[in-house]
């Protein structure tokens, strides 16, 4: 569609998806049904929430991919097709998909990685085609990692940044910019806590 018309459709469905993602956090939690209007206003006014909204981020879809694939212990077959949604980001789908194998759900890990694999195939094959090969299609991956990294609006300690990660935050509150080895030491400590309390959780139900 044209330019205006895709980024209204994209505005309007983000819009939903974060909506959606407030009202199964609202009943998950076992809050009343009210207190999700609460929430949509405030991830509507709040910066990070605007931000998935006007910029075309795919987050809202794997947030709730994240989301369901965490809830949904009852229903591995919805929980692997959320978990390929989250592989949109692979930064969230193989950190996610590392929790569920820690938390004994190989099955929706397992199925949700092939999931999103298959359905990639199609697309990568294209990509490399137009990129005249494979080792062209390495090249463009590394100079959009080489992009990624060296922005300053990505820096963990960027004032304008929308990053909501331990790391970024600590930065923030602190007004000191960590260590490159900070990141992957978080990362990893904040991946093995939520292993523990996911462990805990199922072991409880």
């Amino acid at each position: 569609p044209p330019y205006r018309v895709a980024a209204l459709i994209m505005v309007v469905l983000n819009s939903a998806l974060v909506a959606g993602l407030a009202v199964c956090a609202v009943r998950w939690a076992g809050l009343p049904a009210w207190a999700a209007g609460f929430l949509v206003a405030f991830l509507g006014l709040g910066q990070v929430g605007k931000a998935q909204i006007y910029l075309g981020q795919i987050n809202p879809v794997v947030g709730l991919g994240v989301a369901g694939a965490l809830a949904l212990r009852d229903r591995p077959r919805a929980a692997a097709l959320c978990l390929a949604l989250a592989w949109f980001k692979p930064q969230y789908g193989l950190p996610l998909t590392l929790l569920l194998l820690a938390s004994g759900r190989w099955r929706t890990a397992v199925t949700g990685t092939l999931t999103a694999l298959v359905a990639s195939l199609p697309v990568v094959a294209v990509l490399v085609v137009r990129a005249g090969g494979p080792g062209g299609f390495v090249d463009v991956l590394r100079r959009n990692v080489a992009y990624a990294t060296s922005t300053a609006y990505g820096a963990a300690g960027s004032p304008t940044s929308h990053r909501v990660d331990l790391t970024a935050l600590l930065s923030r509150a602190t007004a000191t910019t960590p260590p490159d080895v900070a990141e992957p030491l978080v990362f990893i400590a904040v991946l093995g806590v939520a292993a523990w309390v996911l462990r805990r959780s199922a072991a409880a139900a």
